[in-house]
């Protein structure tokens, strides 16, 4: 049986964070159960929970399905719970203060689930234009990142994807890493969906994708389209197109070995650097990189980590214009950990190259 420690980490705190409701509600008397609670009732529920989450880890690599099935409603579960903490406990607050309607917090949990609904589940699309001298021709191109394909339901963002691709009609379609969550060769088949694009699709390896052998994530583009850029370059549609590996997976190289390894021609063509974590274009001032597409943050996904992200990012999310270069970060489209945003939402981008 083979557990990670974050796996391990999550299922723990999951499990004590429903403990801790549990108990809060039958101690609390919130009459949840149907009547008042009580230390026995709380006691067969935290016994029941943590029963089913034993069996889940013990039958991990035997029933890997059911297990999927079973962790995925759990997740949920949990980040529903996570997520909605904060209102209840203002719900509450308030309640102690002034005589609220009895149906008041049945209102407040419809509010929350719509608030997490449209963060999480609603795909925001983000059209930029990107001018210079160096392009030729007008060019679409479909740029999303951080897919994170895990779980039972690990084709939904693919299935969008694959819908919007179609409509937006791209010249190509450009993938900036952590197309996987796990690394595991079930969640590398759901990019069949990926297989009848009909455009060039051009991918890097993201951090996640090498939490594993890589050699799987490789595999993608076996059974789809996409085509990984392991630091290499490559013309497409009149443009030169480089693509580097995450830098966890450096080793002792340098940036400027990996640049120099990537064989990146200095002809004229407008270049564009796929890489999984933003980089600062004051490091790329010697190379003819004139767009760099970036993820990796989700935009600290929730309210609760964006402070934090913000300090160890330099670029965080959005546009930034430096030496006569450009840098474009996005949100990603899936989610890492527990699977909510809440001040941040999944993206996807439509970049429009033309003329100066």
């Amino acid at each position: 049986m083979k557990l990670s420690i974050m796996n391990i980490l999550i299922w723990v705190i999951s499990f004590t964070l429903v403990t801790a409701l549990i108990f809060y509600a039958c101690l609390r008397r919130s009459k949840i159960f149907g009547r008042s609670g009580s230390y026995k009732q709380a006691g067969i529920c935290t016994l029941i929970i943590f029963c089913i989450i034993i069996i889940s880890l013990l039958t991990e690599e035997i029933n890997r399905a059911n297990v999927d099935i079973i962790s995925s409603v759990w997740i949920w579960i949990v980040s529903f719970i996570v997520f909605s903490t904060p209102f209840l406990a203002l719900h509450h607050l308030i309640s102690k203060r002034v005589t609220l309607p009895s149906r008041s917090i049945i209102l407040v949990m419809v509010i929350i689930f719509a608030i997490w609904a449209i963060q999480t589940l609603n795909t925001k699309l983000t059209n930029i234009t990107i001018s210079s001298p160096k392009i030729t021709q007008p060019l679409k191109i479909f740029f999303v990142t951080d897919i994170h394909v895990d779980s039972a339901f690990h084709t939904i963002h693919l299935e969008t994807l694959k819908k919007e691709i179609k409509n937006q009609n791209p010249d190509l379609v450009l993938i900036g890493g952590d197309m996987l969550d796990n690394v595991k060769e079930k969640y590398v088949l759901a990019y069949e969906v990926l297989n009848d694009i009909g455009v060039p699709i051009y991918a890097t390896l993201g951090n996640h994708d090498t939490m594993g052998e890589v050699s799987i994530s490789e595999k993608i583009q076996d059974i789809s389209e996409i085509v990984l850029l392991r630091n290499e370059s490559i013309n497409s549609n009149g443009i030169q197109i480089v693509g580097i590996d995450d830098k966890s997976i450096w080793g002792e190289q340098t940036l400027e070995e990996i640049l120099s390894a990537s064989d990146i021609q200095n002809d004229g063509e407008f270049t564009i650097l796929i890489t999984h974590q933003p980089i600062s274009l004051s490091k790329l001032v010697d190379y003819p990189i004139d767009l760099e597409l970036a993820g990796h943050t989700h935009r600290g996904q929730n309210l609760f980590i964006m402070p934090i992200a913000k300090l160890v990012n330099e670029y965080f999310y959005g546009r930034y214009d430096e030496e006569g270069k450009t840098a474009i970060v996005s949100q990603g489209i899936g989610t890492r950990g527990l699977p909510f945003r809440l001040g941040s939402q999944s993206e996807i981008m439509v970049l429009n190259l033309v003329k100066k």
